[in-house]
């Protein structure tokens, strides 16, 4: 008879990719990963072609993990040895008391959602991530507030000033040059380009100059 496949080596997904990202940020926000080691397994989740690959990221880290990692049946079936995972047989502890987060900036998770919330205004949070993590990538959040972007861009975006505002310096210098040595002939192409500009800000779908999305 043939050996049961290995569930370690099965091939993984989007759905299961992007469960493991979340899961990561919230060990980033929990101070468990610095914003380098963070960045790295990020990027090798996303790379990430086997279930035992997702594994791999989380066999130094405490719960919470993913979702797949439950499906991997334990430590016999993780490259038979080649790992030491925790010992996910044994006996359920008695759950204890919820520790208080680690950073008083940031609020507690609202109920059920098993993640941490975003920081309170006025307190400083983790150091690199002082915003939070956007839930959608797990990334954390800018500085610069979407909607003020995307008003700038929508009601300036002829001068390019959204842009300027996101530190796109590059774009936003483009437009208003555009603006200014056509002599307004082409500064309703202009205007157009600034409100799709806007709108992309205000729906999410514009980060700022160092890729982390506008808050």
């Amino acid at each position: 008879m043939s050996a049961s496949p290995d569930p370690g080596l099965m091939r993984t997904d989007d759905a299961e990719r992007h469960d493991a990202q979340q899961v990561l940020g919230q060990h980033f926000v929990a101070g468990r990963l610095d914003y380098a080691e963070y960045q790295d397994r990020l990027n090798a989740a996303t790379a990430a072609r086997t279930r035992k690959d997702l594994w791999e990221l989380f066999s130094d880290l405490p719960e919470p993990h993913p979702r797949v990692l439950g499906a991997l049946g334990g430590p016999d079936h993780l490259g038979h040895g080649e790992l030491a995972p925790p010992y996910w047989g044994a006996p359920a502890a008695a759950p204890a008391p919820p520790a208080p987060p680690r950073f008083p900036g940031f609020a507690a998770p609202p109920a059920g959602s098993g993640a941490y919330g975003y920081p309170v205004p006025g307190h400083g949070g983790q150091p690199s991530a002082p915003y939070g993590v956007d839930p959608r990538t797990g990334r954390p959040r800018s500085d610069k507030v979407r909607v003020t972007a995307g008003t700038l861009q929508i009601v300036l975006g002829c001068l390019g000033i959204g842009r300027f505002y996101t530190g796109h310096y590059g774009v936003g210098t483009a437009q208003l040059l555009i603006t200014v040595l056509s002599q307004g002939t082409l500064a309703p192409l202009v205007i157009l380009w600034g409100v799709i500009d806007g709108i992309l800000m205000l729906t999410g779908f514009v980060s700022d100059r160092r890729g982390r999305p506008l808050r």
